[in-house]
């Protein structure tokens, strides 16, 4: 009787454990039911974060947090004390207040994945915020396209993509630093049989042809936007730029209200920077400017993070726009502005 109270007991336990995990498992498919539900709905969302008729929930609070983080963050540049409005503003990006300054006012409310993990790579790859969307272009038979700037032969992340994609992204990269000929002219050939197109040329904010100087030298650089007519695109699906202290310009000049890109994922080297400015500190009122015109041009911040352990001074940013993950793949894109 003994042994059949405990073989009672035993099933008893084995079935409420059962219970348990089936109950977690219906959980989270609900949940994630639940995001994407609030993702197709993106479209009614107003830009001071308003809901529609069928209600929001995760997405309109994401979109009122952020603002209102925002305000508060900027708060701190007009604060009543000068004495802490003007210092916060001038001290260097990599001070400990401005690795806390950029931290993202939102966060990535579609899929998220990270190209290649830190565990692989010294510096990581890039946080994708709607992967799925390129995968759902590629399943319509539709082409994705991403401009990647700064190259000098690494390609992981232009590779990741097309394995994602089943090689259906046009995918552009541009440098003209890289040498020697002969070693580029191989690897631009190599390149080109999996839809990644070397471009030796220089990409700056604004529009027209002229030459820029890096690093004493001088090159010929063309405008993003003249760059993304005379590839035929409409829109970018990605814009990636790691170009060694050069985004200043680009995050300077660069028209992002005019332009039609869904990420913006780039790498800001401000002790570079610092120094190709004559020595000229790069604050973390420089940061949030620059952050901010991404920002007022419709691009949520949903990623901050480190590039490396000795690059001090240097952080991983990440933006994306709601407008271009709430669009349905089979629908036809926004055209460019012009």
């Amino acid at each position: 009787l003994g042994a059949t109270n405990m073989l009672a007991h035993l099933s008893f336990q084995r079935f409420v454990t059962l219970l348990i995990i089936f109950s977690i498992i219906l959980f989270v498919l609900s949940s994630d039911r639940s995001i994407l539900s609030e993702v197709s709905k993106l479209r009614s969302i107003g830009d001071d974060g308003s809901t529609g008729t069928d209600g929001i929930t995760v997405v309109g609070r994401m979109m009122t947090h952020a603002a209102q983080k925002r305000r508060e963050r900027d708060a701190w540049f007009h604060s009543a004390l000068s004495y802490e409005s003007d210092n916060i503003a001038g001290l260097p990006l990599h001070s400990f207040i401005g690795g806390t300054m950029i931290q993202p006012s939102s966060f990535c409310p579609a899929d998220l994945v990270k190209t290649t993990s830190v565990s692989e790579v010294f510096d990581g790859g890039k946080w994708l915020c709607g992967a799925s969307r390129l995968k759902a272009l590629a399943q319509l038979g539709r082409s994705c396209s991403v401009y990647s700037l700064g190259c000098n032969f690494e390609t992981s992340f232009e590779e990741t993509i097309q394995n994602m994609t089943g090689h259906r992204c046009d995918i552009h990269m541009y440098d003209p630093t890289m040498k020697p000929p002969e070693k580029v002219h191989s690897f631009k050939e190599k390149m080109a049989k999996k839809r990644i197109y070397l471009h030796e040329v220089a990409v700056k904010g604004v529009r027209g042809h002229s030459n820029i100087s890096i690093e004493n030298q001088t090159y010929r650089a063309t405008g993003l936007k003249n760059i993304i007519q005379e590839n035929n695109h409409d829109c970018i699906d990605i814009l990636k730029f790691d170009i060694e202290g050069a985004e200043y310009a680009i995050l300077e000049e660069m028209p992002w209200n005019q332009l039609c890109i869904g990420m913006v994922l780039f790498e800001l080297h401000g002790s570079i920077i610092g120094e190709a400015r004559g020595g000229q500190t790069y604050t973390v009122g420089d940061a949030i400017r620059h952050i901010r015109r991404l920002e007022d041009a419709g691009f949520h911040h949903y990623n901050t993070e480190q590039v490396c352990f000795a690059c001090d001074g240097q952080v991983e940013l990440a933006f994306v726009n709601i407008t271009w993950l709430a669009t349905n793949p089979g629908e036809p894109k926004v055209p460019l502005p012009t």
